[in-house]
């Protein structure tokens, strides 16, 4: 495709998305090496900017790629992408959260057993973690720094340590599956009924860009979907507001149909899901005036 071809496409999407970045609560990263801006969370997608090092930036959302590695979604220079945890490290803005070790635990390279020993980490040691991740089997992992080095750490041997106050809670929808991973692809462990709530202790997103919660059910530890359960308990946010019209979509891209618009303004309820289109962009999954749909987060503002 040719520049100018790829620049009005790309053009096209934006128009599309504004006729119809929130953040979350002002998390900052600070560049430590000269980066790629990309359009998705990982090295196959491609770079829409350099941004130079020591920039601090706000990120309104995290995610990892197939090699455990953490990617920010940020603004710079006018311009939204991912940048790599490898070359930019949080600072500031966010509450530390803290995981503590209940057993020596080794800190590894990615979120997962095949991933190299970084170091061996002592039990009882406190730990700040800034996302977490599941491997193949189900297991949560903790993204961490120790001595220097930053790694992953198995909850098999970390506990959370948030001194019991924020509860996260889910209930189902629909009867569904309860998987080995956060994606379709896993193996299902069993199936969950209608109508059970769920506390969770961290969330992901598969490729498509949908978020899973990582429940407990009869014993077993699992993953379920957000397309059938619904945040419920004191989810940091409730409202949508709008500042631009901006179109209501049947799914989270300028490609689905619009149910309706959105006037710049107008507050509507967030259902407590997002997704990431194939441009990197992140949409909201609302309700406004009984209608349930996907906005574009470059014009909505979570409250």
């Amino acid at each position: 495709m040719k520049p100018f071809t790829r620049f009005l496409a790309a053009l096209l999407a934006m128009l599309l998305c504004l006729s119809g970045l929130a953040a979350f609560a002002e998390s900052k990263v600070k560049t430590t090496g000269k980066l790629n801006l990309r359009t998705g969370a990982g090295l196959a997608y491609s770079s829409v900017g350099i941004v130079p090092k020591d920039v601090t930036v706000s990120y309104d959302s995290a995610a990892t790629d197939d090699r455990g590695v953490v990617w920010y979604h940020v603004t710079y220079d006018g311009k939204s992408g991912w940048i790599s945890s490898i070359y930019a490290k949080p600072e500031g803005g966010s509450p530390a959260t803290t995981v503590k070790t209940t057993g020596s635990v080794h800190l590894r390279s990615g979120a997962g057993l095949s991933f190299a020993s970084l170091d061996v980490i002592a039990k009882g040691t406190s730990l700040v973690y800034d996302s977490s991740a599941a491997d193949g089997r189900g297991v949560v992992w903790y993204h961490v720094s120790y001595n220097g080095k930053t790694g992953w750490v198995s909850s098999m041997y970390a506990k959370k340590d948030d001194g019991g106050s924020s509860t996260k809670t889910v209930k189902t929808t629909a009867s569904l599956n309860l998987r080995a991973g956060a994606g379709l692809s896993f193996a299902v462990l069993r199936t969950v009924p209608k109508d059970v709530s769920f506390t969770y202790d961290s969330s992901a997103a598969d490729s498509r860009g949908v978020v899973w919660y990582h429940v407990v059910y009869k014993g077993t530890a699992g993953w379920i979907s957000s397309v059938y359960a619904k945040q419920s308990g004191d989810s940091s946010y409730t409202t949508a507001k709008a500042t631009a019209n901006v179109n209501l979509r049947k799914d989270a891209g300028v490609a689905y149909k619009s149910l309706g618009i959105v006037p710049k303004g107008k507050t509507a309820v967030y259902l407590g899901q997002s997704k990431t289109d194939s441009n990197g962009v992140i949409w909201y999954r609302i309700t406004y005036k009984s209608t349930t749909g996907w906005v574009c987060s470059k014009y909505v503002k979570l409250s």
